[in-house]
């Protein structure tokens, strides 16, 4: 979990945290509890007086609503892998292992000879690169089920959700490239080709009697993070994947996936390079589904209106429940908008709906956003007890003033 320096709690008097950015909050569920609905409002206005009227914008999340245990609250994190210290060195190949979740590193090193390095291009921190130009192909694999190897976990789950951070760092001159393979029967291979195409190997189905197809889902271009996503529901029969965050392919999965694949509809996760092609995988993330919101826009007169490129301080509200506690939010993980500014300032924790459970009060400086005139919705990302989050929300931007002359 992301850390301010020095970090603490947030206490109970308002107070005590008034702009004061260098704590950290969270949640009181126990960490690595199974999910069957998480409640999360964000309320996004201007600092100008409001209304209490809500406007409930959307939902986000995994696609289905069956229970996966008796007891419910947040995601199951089954890797979280940020190829860090002190486990993961520069200059070293990673550490490997089993064990319960959540696991902290790859499970195996399956071919070549990945290295931890020190930086991700522009991104800070490390990462792992693979670089076949020895050996002609390096693969990493993080196991769920025991038929991939060995060492994945007892449970499985109907529904489960990837996300990872992939850099090209040089696409290489041959046909070969940068793949993320999942095993599974749906959503089966990304790859990122050298001439910057993203496409998605997708659609093998069993019960149709037909081997798939490949789609063109997007370009990448050298030295840019891009971060991938994955959404499986076996339950439901359905599968996404996600670009920066943005839907990119979706389909229908296999009802009867499990007859084909020894009773384990998804046995793990690999990426590999091959050829030429030189690439940096960081932050990879693997839960039982995503973090679900309930997504509210505070309403002015004027609707949720946000003018880009000024003074103006977007406040953001996230909602207290009874399964989470704004406590123990994670700070230094809020994000708003494309240029992701963090927050400027933490205004206040109060019981702002009335419904006994303590939320959080914090603004963003438009200014640093990132958002243009023709923005259309803000997006807040961030993280509570290292489980991601990513919700939208609509925004209206005002026209120009006109000036007369």
């Amino acid at each position: 979990m992301l850390k301010r320096s020095g970090a603490g709690t947030l206490g109970s008097d308002a107070d005590s945290i008034l702009g004061k950015l260098g704590r950290t909050v969270g949640l009181t569920a126990a960490r690595g509890c199974c999910v069957a609905a998480l409640l999360v409002s964000l309320l996004f206005s201007s600092s100008a007086e409001a209304t209490e009227d809500p406007l409930e914008a959307g939902q986000g999340g995994a696609a289905s609503d069956a229970p996966i245990a008796a007891s419910a609250s947040f995601p199951l994190l089954l890797y979280s892998v940020d190829f860090e210290p002190p486990l993961h060195n520069p200059g070293a190949p990673p550490a490997v292992g089993e064990g319960s979740a959540p696991r902290r590193t790859p499970t195996r090193l399956r071919y070549g000879d990945p290295l931890v390095v020190a930086s991700m291009g522009s991104q800070p921190g490390q990462a792992l690169e693979l670089d076949p130009s020895v050996d002609r192909y390096d693969q990493v694999s993080f196991a769920l089920a025991s038929n991939l190897d060995g060492g994945g976990f007892d449970d499985q789950y109907p529904t489960y959700y990837f996300e990872l951070t992939v850099t090209i760092a040089n696409a290489g001159a041959d046909a070969s490239g940068f793949s993320i393979l999942l095993d599974g029967p749906m959503a089966q291979q990304i790859t990122f080709a050298p001439n910057g195409v993203i496409s998605a190997l997708a659609s093998w189905d069993p019960d149709a009697g037909f081997e798939g197809y490949r789609s063109a889902i997007g370009r990448f271009d050298v030295g840019v993070p891009k971060r991938v996503g994955i959404r499986l529901d076996a339950t439901l029969g359905q599968w996404a994947i996600l670009l920066d965050r943005n839907l990119a392919l979706s389909g229908r999965y296999p009802m009867s996936c499990a007859a084909h694949f020894d009773g384990q509809c998804i046995r793990g996760l690999r990426v590999n390079a091959e050829g030429s092609t030189r690439a940096l995988v960081d932050d990879v993330v693997v839960m039982d589904r995503e973090l679900e919101f309930e997504v509210r826009i505070r309403r002015t007169v004027d609707s949720n209106v946000v003018v880009p490129h000024s003074l103006m301080l977007i406040e953001v509200t996230l909602i207290g429940t009874e399964i989470i506690d704004v406590a123990r939010l994670d700070l230094d993980s809020l994000k708003l908008g494309p240029s992701a500014a963090p927050v400027w300032k933490i205004v206040k924790q109060h019981d702002f709906n009335r419904d006994g459970f303590q939320d959080l009060i914090v603004r963003f400086r438009a200014n640093d956003t990132g958002l243009e005139p023709t923005a259309e919705q803000a997006c807040l990302e961030g993280e509570i007890d290292e489980i991601p989050f990513y919700s939208c929300n609509a925004i209206r931007v005002p026209p120009p003033v006109r000036t007369s002359k």
